[in-house]
């Protein structure tokens, strides 16, 4: 088969308009590490992980936001994504949604991994005896923009939110919305190539106009997870007593 007939999705010899759309679902299995607290919890940190990592990925740098005084839920994203590595080698990673440029696709496609990340909050804390303990959500990247969407989209507010090296998405934030928001710290790389700072300062700041408790700081790093970032994160937090 030619390249130009593997990538054709139109049947050959018959029109479009013949064929039916015909739906079914997928179940596939989606890991999700929990570690709980000793003692009682101060926090049940949410943590998701960039396009195409790992919830394994993303545990090993979380350093000091492990503490031991919060319990810890670090999901795989639910969508399987293709990773080709510079080596020319595949492996498989996770994504938190699809993207095409298709805003309203996008959209759907992040309201329902929000819904699918909700219901395993609310599980987990029940199931934990965690149901009265404040929740953190920390994102990376795409998982910190996620996050922001899962805040404004998913009816579980957290008691604050961490966004680092991602930006809001201020715009499908309403006034109403802006005024209930949680405390959230934005996290930057002044270096980072992939989005740059100013578009998540912008971001930012269009949401503290609107009234919503939006902390903003850069550092001199790039796109990389900084450790710095990791170690404000967890002084912010704890000094909200979470």
């Amino acid at each position: 088969m030619s390249p130009t007939e593997e990538q054709d999705e139109t049947p050959a010899e018959s029109s479009p308009d013949s064929y039916r759309e015909v739906s079914s679902a997928i179940t596939l299995p989606v890991r999700s590490f929990f570690r709980p607290a000793r003692g009682r919890a101060r926090s049940l940190l949410v943590a998701l992980h960039g396009m195409g990592q790992s919830a394994r990925y993303l545990e090993a740098r979380l350093g000091c936001l492990r503490d031991p005084e919060r319990a810890l839920l670090i999901p795989d994203a639910p969508l399987p994504f293709e990773m080709k590595s510079a080596d020319g080698s595949r492996r498989e990673g996770h994504a938190w949604y699809i993207y095409t440029g298709d805003q309203e696709a996008f959209l759907q496609s992040a309201r329902r991994t929000a819904a699918w990340l909700k219901k395993l909050i609310v599980d987990v804390r029940r199931a934990e005896n965690l149901e009265t303990t404040p929740v953190v959500l920390v994102g990376y990247s795409q998982g910190g923009y996620f996050a922001g969407l899962f805040a404004a989209q998913a009816g579980l507010v957290p008691a604050r939110l961490v966004v680092i090296n991602g930006r809001l998405k201020d715009e499908i934030v309403d006034a109403k919305q802006a005024r209930s928001w949680p405390p959230t710290l934005v996290l930057h790389g002044e270096k980072d190539r992939f989005l740059p700072i100013e578009r998540a300062r912008m971001s930012a700041e269009a949401l503290a106009r609107a009234g919503a408790p939006v902390a903003f700081q850069g550092f001199p790093s790039g796109h990389g997870l900084n450790p710095d970032q990791i170690t404000a994160a967890h002084a912010w937090l704890r000094e909200a007593g979470l």
